[in-house]
């Protein structure tokens, strides 16, 4: 069985003080490039923004939840 990740918020998280949430099931009428959606949800996605704002914690925060959501250490 695969599992997925449908939203994911983190706060207080090294530079998320506040809290901050990806909704993956959010595509809305996204039509740019089809193949980043499947079965209802974004499963491609590019994260930009200025030094420092935390595209990279973000990163971080996210491959920490692996091991509570899958058998992968």
């Amino acid at each position: 069985m695969e599992a997925r990740l449908a939203k994911f918020t983190v706060k207080g998280f090294r530079n998320f003080k506040d809290s901050i949430t990806i909704d993956f099931t959010d595509v809305r009428d996204y039509r740019f490039t089809p193949e980043c959606i499947t079965d209802g949800i974004i499963t491609k996605m590019g994260i930009y923004g200025p030094n420092g704002s935390g595209k990279s914690n973000l990163g971080i925060a996210l491959f920490n939840i692996v091991p509570y959501l899958t058998d992968f250490n």
